[in-house]
Protein backbone atom coordinates (compact mmCIF):
# COMPACT_ATOMS: atom_id res chain seq x y z
CA UNK A 1 0.00 0.00 0.00
CA UNK A 2 1.57 3.63 -0.83
CA UNK A 3 2.38 5.69 1.98
CA UNK A 4 2.18 9.28 2.75
CA UNK A 5 3.47 11.93 5.77
CA UNK A 6 2.14 14.84 6.31
CA UNK A 7 4.52 17.85 7.61
CA UNK A 8 3.31 16.71 11.21
CA UNK A 9 4.53 12.95 10.08
CA UNK A 10 1.49 11.16 10.35
CA UNK A 11 1.03 8.55 8.21
CA UNK A 12 -1.49 8.65 4.87
CA UNK A 13 -2.81 5.14 3.51
CA UNK A 14 -4.68 4.94 0.27
CA UNK A 15 -7.07 1.68 0.92
CA UNK A 16 -8.89 -0.23 -1.43
CA UNK A 17 -12.22 -1.26 0.05
CA UNK A 18 -15.32 -1.99 -1.59
CA UNK A 19 -18.23 -0.09 -1.39
CA UNK A 20 -20.25 -0.77 1.87
CA UNK A 21 -16.73 -3.32 2.88
CA UNK A 22 -13.85 -3.58 5.67
CA UNK A 23 -10.96 -4.10 5.21
CA UNK A 24 -7.41 -4.05 7.67
CA UNK A 25 -4.35 -2.09 7.15
CA UNK A 26 -0.88 -2.40 8.61
CA UNK A 27 2.10 0.30 8.66
CA UNK A 28 4.14 -0.14 5.59
CA UNK A 29 6.74 2.09 6.31
CA UNK A 30 9.55 -0.03 6.37
CA UNK A 31 8.84 -1.18 2.87
CA UNK A 32 9.53 2.29 1.64
CA UNK A 33 12.93 4.31 1.24
CA UNK A 34 12.36 8.07 3.19
CA UNK A 35 12.38 9.28 -0.72
CA UNK A 36 9.64 7.59 -1.64
CA UNK A 37 7.39 9.42 0.64
CA UNK A 38 5.07 12.19 -0.43
CA UNK A 39 6.08 15.54 1.12
CA UNK A 40 3.30 18.63 1.75
CA UNK A 41 4.05 22.06 1.99
CA UNK A 42 0.79 23.90 3.29
CA UNK A 43 1.20 28.02 2.71
CA UNK A 44 -1.53 30.49 3.54
CA UNK A 45 -2.58 30.71 -0.07
CA UNK A 46 -1.54 27.34 -2.01
CA UNK A 47 -0.79 23.48 -0.68
CA UNK A 48 2.23 22.28 -2.60
CA UNK A 49 2.49 18.12 -2.60
CA UNK A 50 5.54 16.31 -4.19
CA UNK A 51 7.49 13.23 -3.80
CA UNK A 52 10.72 11.79 -6.10
CA UNK A 53 8.56 12.18 -9.60
CA UNK A 54 6.21 15.33 -9.63
CA UNK A 55 5.52 18.21 -7.79
CA UNK A 56 1.86 19.28 -7.62
CA UNK A 57 0.73 22.90 -6.54
CA UNK A 58 -3.03 23.67 -5.32
CA UNK A 59 -5.01 26.67 -4.82
CA UNK A 60 -7.00 27.62 -1.55
CA UNK A 61 -9.99 26.10 -3.26
CA UNK A 62 -8.67 22.96 -4.70
CA UNK A 63 -7.69 23.71 -8.23
CA UNK A 64 -4.27 22.29 -9.72
CA UNK A 65 -2.78 25.49 -10.48
CA UNK A 66 1.06 23.40 -11.17
CA UNK A 67 2.02 20.38 -12.49
CA UNK A 68 5.92 19.52 -13.45
CA UNK A 69 8.30 16.28 -12.85
CA UNK A 70 10.89 16.88 -10.57
CA UNK A 71 14.06 18.30 -11.98
CA UNK A 72 12.01 19.80 -15.31
CA UNK A 73 10.79 23.33 -15.46
CA UNK A 74 8.54 21.65 -18.32
CA UNK A 75 4.99 22.98 -17.05
CA UNK A 76 1.95 20.84 -17.29
CA UNK A 77 -0.61 22.59 -16.43
CA UNK A 78 -1.47 26.27 -18.29
CA UNK A 79 -1.74 29.23 -15.95
CA UNK A 80 -5.16 29.93 -17.52
CA UNK A 81 -6.25 26.58 -17.37
CA UNK A 82 -6.18 25.37 -14.15
CA UNK A 83 -6.37 21.24 -13.97
CA UNK A 84 -8.91 19.56 -11.29
CA UNK A 85 -12.02 21.56 -12.21
CA UNK A 86 -15.56 19.50 -12.65
CA UNK A 87 -17.14 21.88 -15.52
CA UNK A 88 -20.25 21.36 -17.12
CA UNK A 89 -21.47 22.38 -20.57
CA UNK A 90 -25.41 22.72 -21.84
CA UNK A 91 -25.56 20.73 -25.25
CA UNK A 92 -28.43 20.20 -27.16
CA UNK A 93 -27.95 17.68 -29.73
CA UNK A 94 -29.26 18.30 -33.28
CA UNK A 95 -29.37 15.51 -35.11
CA UNK A 96 -28.34 12.30 -32.56
CA UNK A 97 -29.04 11.50 -28.85
CA UNK A 98 -26.37 11.07 -26.32
CA UNK A 99 -22.81 11.86 -28.68
CA UNK A 100 -23.87 14.06 -31.06
CA UNK A 101 -22.23 17.35 -29.38
CA UNK A 102 -22.06 20.34 -31.35
CA UNK A 103 -18.99 22.97 -30.91
CA UNK A 104 -21.41 25.75 -29.81
CA UNK A 105 -21.12 23.52 -26.53
CA UNK A 106 -18.14 25.33 -25.87
CA UNK A 107 -19.82 28.89 -25.16
CA UNK A 108 -22.46 27.47 -22.79
CA UNK A 109 -19.94 26.76 -19.83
Amino acid sequence: MPLQLTAEGQQLLLVRASPMGVTSTQSCSQLLAPDQHARIKVTAGEVVMSNEHLVACFDKVGRLMSLKLQGNAKEAILPSHPGNQFVMFDDVPLYWDAWDVMDYHLQTR
